[in-house]
């Protein structure tokens, strides 16, 4: 990761991810769902300031795995796609 909105994003992502599996052993979902509203700035952040689509094609593949891993913390409360 080379962007620092990137490496605050992964940082936040991983905090977050961890703490909201100890929430989840409790069942306290409106904890967990409190949580995910702290990646808000990191996430506006990150699509303001980096670009994922760049030629480099390994800052790219990691910028692209940093998704996939906030995709892993957000569905893991419920399947967001079903709210529509």
């Amino acid at each position: 990761m080379t962007e620092d909105y990137e490496i605050n994003l992964h940082k936040s992502n991983a905090t977050l991810y961890s703490i909201n599996e100890k929430a989840h052993l409790n069942k306290d979902y409106d904890t967990i769902l409190q949580n995910l509203l702290t990646l808000k700035v990191p996430i506006d952040e990150f699509f303001e300031n980096v670009m994922v689509d760049v030629k480099d094609k390994t800052v790219k593949l990691n910028r692209l795995a940093l998704l996939k891993e906030l995709k892993k913390t957000l569905s893991s409360t419920a399947d967001l796609t079903l709210i529509a």
